[in-house]
């Protein structure tokens, strides 16, 4: 064993779970010499397996574990002698690891949230927090001893995924958590203490906002019935926006309604008090002059009409609708005018005008309603039709109203129709007629009853005669009727 070692062990630094790999080229002899490790100064098991030698002499240590550390010596010896090595130290270093990882959190807008996050390592790691969008709340947030990130008054801003990152000299580890920032419901509307009178039609107003958005519900005290959004119970419905519309008010709506805010966050709830009054012996408003069906060219003009007036009290009010949809002076277009007699005039009608317009007039006592369709069209070929202008029109106010209970009769002006024949469920009508108007298509009776908690009915429609018979009406009740030409 004259030469001395070709290759000797160095110092070597890995990473637990990686493989080390210790270099020995021993020096030649006669007879040739025998090479063994040493760890420690004592001799190394080397089991084939994990440990093992290789390529004549290498040390090769698979899945290094903490407990490989040491000083490792490469010797060579036969019956002439020995030689050894420069002792090696390998140094066993372990990769960050979480003994807690950060946990995703759900929290109220204004609470203080604290993510944890414990790491571990050899050396031990250096622990840094980042937010996946990268805009950490400063101002709001700080870093405990232990590492944890905490933020104070937490914002629904604050909502992301929060990173933890764990680094030493062998490696770096992260693990994510998210937040989830909820606010309960607060009330941007409110409803207000409301009047309506027996029959009527009454809204009460309702929205409310929180994060996640809250469902808003009705009840009414003393109930246990739930009205939800985009929902009917009965007479009362509730609107995709919280809007409570009560359709034929009755005298046993009368109370407290709540109204009801719900989400993950809490829940809030507001109150209004209902008053219904009695005007049960009062008609809903009548529609003397609603709007016609009209066919017009693109680009032109329309005048939609709609006259009411209350057999009592103050005169209705008049509201528009497009496909059951109201127009509002807040959502219409430049082109739309509502004018305060009721009329709605569009400038350069355009295909998308075309629908169901519907004239409604609410009073105390009800709702009536009068719809006719606009059909927009284009080309000089087709078939048009325009109203024309009702103060044209030879009769349009009312040519009789009679107020009677079967069997009884009370008549008012303007024209006293006659009572031909009454029966417990019907009663037959006559009216004068104007022959001399030859611009008369028809007569249109209608009929309004308390008792029937409904608008306005037809009875008949383009009647040809001065006289008719109604029939299926209930017995011992009011009725209202009232004729149109």
């Amino acid at each position: 064993l004259r030469e001395e070692f070709k290759t000797v062990p160095t110092d070597t630094k890995v990473a637990a779970g990686e493989t080390a790999l210790l270099l020995c080229g021993p020096p030649r002899g006669y007879p040739e010499p025998t090479l063994v490790w040493k760890k420690d100064g004592m001799p190394l098991d080397i089991d084939g397996r994990r440990i093992r030698t290789v390529d004549g002499g290498n040390l090769m240590i698979v899945d290094v574990r903490q407990h490989d550390e040491g000083k490792y010596q490469c010797i060579a010896h036969n019956v002439v002698g020995s030689r050894e090595s420069p002792e090696a130290t390998l140094r066993v270093y372990v990769k960050p690891f979480f003994n807690k990882e950060p946990q995703d959190v759900e929290a109220l807008a204004g609470q203080r949230v604290t993510f944890k996050c414990l790491a571990d390592g050899d050396p031990p790691p250096n622990v840094v927090w980042r937010r996946d969008d990268g805009k950490m709340p400063l101002g709001r947030v700080s870093i405990q001893e232990d590492k944890s990130l905490q933020i104070e008054n937490v914002q629904l801003g604050d909502e992301g995924l929060y990173i933890c990152n764990a680094e030493n000299i062998v490696g770096s580890f992260e693990a994510k958590a998210s937040l989830v920032v909820n606010s309960p419901p607060t009330f941007v509307e409110r409803p207000k203490d409301q009047k309506a009178s027996l029959n009527g039609v009454v809204e009460l107003h309702c929205s409310a906002t929180g994060h996640p958005k809250p469902s808003v519900f009705w009840s009414k005290e003393g109930s246990q019935i739930l009205m939800f959004s985009d929902n009917s119970n009965g007479h009362m419905h509730v609107n995709a926006h919280g809007t409570l519309r009560i359709q034929g008010v009755q005298r046993e709506d009368a109370g407290f309604l709540v109204c009801n805010a719900l989400s993950v966050a809490g829940s809030n709830s507001v109150r209004a008090f209902l008053q219904v009054t009695s005007v049960a012996d009062l008609p809903p408003p009548i529609i003397q002059i609603g709007p016609a069906n009209q066919t017009l060219p693109l680009h032109s003009d329309v005048t939609l009409h709609c006259k009411a007036s209350n057999p009592e009290g103050e005169p209705p009010s008049i509201r528009w609708l497009r496909d059951g949809n109201q127009l509002t002076h807040n959502n219409l277009p430049k082109r739309y005018t509502l004018n305060p007699d009721g009329t709605l005039v569009i400038d350069d009608l355009r295909m998308e005008d075309s629908g169901l317009y519907t004239c409604s007039a609410t009073s105390e006592s009800g709702e009536s309603a009068w719809s006719a369709s606009l059909n927009v069209v284009e080309g000089a070929n087709a078939p048009l039709h325009r109203s024309p202008d009702p103060s044209t029109f030879p009769l349009v106010s009312l040519f009789f109203s009679a107020y009677f209970t079967i069997i009884t009769v009370h008549v008012q002006a303007p024209s006293t129709p006659t009572i031909l024949n009454a029966t417990e469920s019907s009663m037959s009508l006559s009216w004068e007629a104007d022959e001399s108007d030859s611009t008369l298509v028809g007569y249109t009776v209608e009929y309004w009853s308390p008792d029937l908690q409904t608008g306005w009915v037809i009875a008949a429609h383009r009647v040809q005669t001065p006289f008719m018979l109604v029939k299926e009406l209930k017995p011992d009740s009011s009725y209202v009727f009232i004729g149109k030409c």
